[in-house]
């Protein structure tokens, strides 16, 4: 009862930017992104970059939302900085 409690006292201080909740582009579950955690890494599996869902890559996460391939240069950077 102290968690709920808790949890219905919680505030957010003003101007702080909450996340909105959608649905993936792809599979249709929840998700605050065009794409959900679980879609980005499957699609770093299927390119053979299996970190992909995993740093501070946005703008390579953002070519997969729109599908479009990665360079080699890009392909590299991202197998240097995991693996």
């Amino acid at each position: 009862m102290d968690i709920i409690h808790s949890g219905e006292n919680l505030s957010v201080r003003d101007g702080v930017k909450m996340p909105v909740q959608g649905t993936c582009k792809r599979c249709g579950y929840i998700s605050s992104q065009s794409l959900c955690k679980s879609c980005v890494l499957l699609e770093g599996l299927n390119r053979g970059l299996p970190k992909l869902g995993i740093g501070k890559h946005h703008r390579l996460h953002d070519k997969i939302l729109t599908q479009q391939p990665l360079t080699e240069k890009e392909e590299r950077k991202l197998k240097a900085v995991h693996f």
